[in-house]
């Protein structure tokens, strides 16, 4: 019995204008992604130079024209950074203080919005639509009031007046964007375990406070930023050198006859990477929060 010959089955071609489709899809997205990186690069190029730099022994830093990439790379200046300056001081000062501030304002920030969308009450409205306009005025309009009344008290030098006067710019946006974000929390929720016997602080730390976790990330990391990044107001309150921060510390760096540009990248690596590698582990919260907070019904 003799095989049966097959053929093979012609080819699919695809019609003229599905072809021409395609090919403008894939130029579309060659364009939309070089468009991302040449955006990206003016932000990620002095970060990647700082690094590289930190790594450059001093002859390498100083020369001209300058080098992209280490020739003999080393980490004399950040073991400089850490042994002859007070630059562990410096971090656990802005640690503090930062942490003060986060823990602080998140705490005033999650009970006020959870008052504003949860009692009535003559003026809330106003009160929700007047915090929002304290947060439009410069920090720097702010300063000669802060220290005046920081100084009356007896708190100046210290950090938990830095950390108050850090609240003070911090706390209104982010009571507004919780604000926005608890109005998405279902009060059916909370009458349903008040209902099974929880009390409303019951309610509010077992079902409010799990269901708005994104929304008190997104606004802990923002008040931990305004602290972490502050110059002008560590500047003013702070005078002694144990309370020193990050910013003011690594301005001593700069002196009038020289300038340590190996401890400056160094310490730029230090204070950088944590805040990039935290950012990247909550960068989900901070989408959710910031997009949940935004939206007003």
């Amino acid at each position: 019995m003799r095989p049966v010959a097959t053929t093979p089955a012609p080819a699919l071609a695809l019609p003229v204008g599905w072809r021409s489709c395609l090919a403008r899809r894939r130029i579309a997205r060659v364009g939309f992604y070089g468009l991302v990186v040449g955006s990206l690069l003016p932000i990620v190029f002095p970060i990647l130079w700082m690094f590289l730099s930190a790594l450059k022994p001093l002859d390498e830093l100083v020369t001209i024209p300058p080098s992209w990439l280490p020739r003999h790379p080393t980490l004399r200046h950040f073991r400089d950074l850490m042994a002859l300056t007070n630059f562990p001081i410096y971090i656990w000062n802005s640690t503090l203080a930062a942490c003060l501030t986060a823990g602080i304002t998140v705490a005033v920030a999650t009970l006020g919005a959870y008052s504003l969308t949860r009692f009535q009450y003559r003026g809330r409205q106003i009160l929700a639509t007047f915090t929002l306009l304290a947060y439009m005025f410069p920090p720097i309009l702010l300063a000669i009031p802060l220290f005046v009344v920081i100084t009356r008290l007896g708190m100046a030098d210290s950090l938990l007046s830095l950390a108050l006067a850090h609240i003070s710019f911090a706390l209104p946006f982010c009571l507004w964007l919780m604000w926005g974000y608890m109005k998405s929390v279902p009060m059916a929720l909370e009458e349903a375990a008040m209902i099974d016997g929880a009390s409303r602080m019951g309610a509010f730390a077992w079902v409010v406070i799990p269901m708005s976790l994104p929304g008190i990330i997104a606004i802990g990391v923002l008040s931990f930023l305004v602290s972490w990044n502050d110059y002008l107001y560590a500047l003013i309150l702070l005078t002694s050198e144990g309370k020193k921060t990050l910013s003011l510390g690594v301005s001593t760096f700069i002196g009038p006859m020289a300038v340590e540009w190996g401890l400056i990248n160094a310490a730029g690596v230090v204070v950088t990477l944590p805040v990039i590698v935290f950012f990247g582990a909550v960068q989900q919260f901070l989408v959710q929060g910031f997009g949940a907070g935004a939206v007003k019904e």
